[in-house]
């Protein structure tokens, strides 16, 4: 999930880092070379990548509190309700609407 501009983030050492964690920051090595994007989630292989690259310090999206998670995923579904209303008469529509409205909730759990 990507990090809107107004969601907190936090400085750790890469050490500290786990997989499941998201990037709020890109990534760079010393020369400059960006070697993650913004939003990427962390995994045991992009986490030894780094540590090989000599990045000390990544900056993670900081988890969300229970309420504020839930009313992210509330405007979120809220959203998608107004994107298709004027399209539920269509049942590819509907189908698709049912499936972001699945992978929304799951992505805030």
């Amino acid at each position: 999930m990507m990090m809107a501009a107004n969601e907190p983030s936090k400085e750790i050492l890469l050490d500290d880092a786990i997989p499941g964690m998201v990037l709020a920051d890109a990534v760079f090595d010393r020369s400059g070379t960006r070697l993650i994007s913004p939003g990427a989630e962390l995994t045991e292989k992009s986490i030894h990548a780094l540590r090989v690259r000599g990045v000390a310090r990544i900056n993670v999206e900081a988890p969300m509190s229970d309420v504020a998670g839930s009313v992210v995923l509330a405007q979120r579904l809220e959203r998608l309700e107004i994107l298709f209303k004027n399209s539920l008469d269509s049942k590819p529509n509907q189908f698709l609407l049912d499936c972001l409205r699945r992978y929304r909730t799951r992505k805030m759990q």
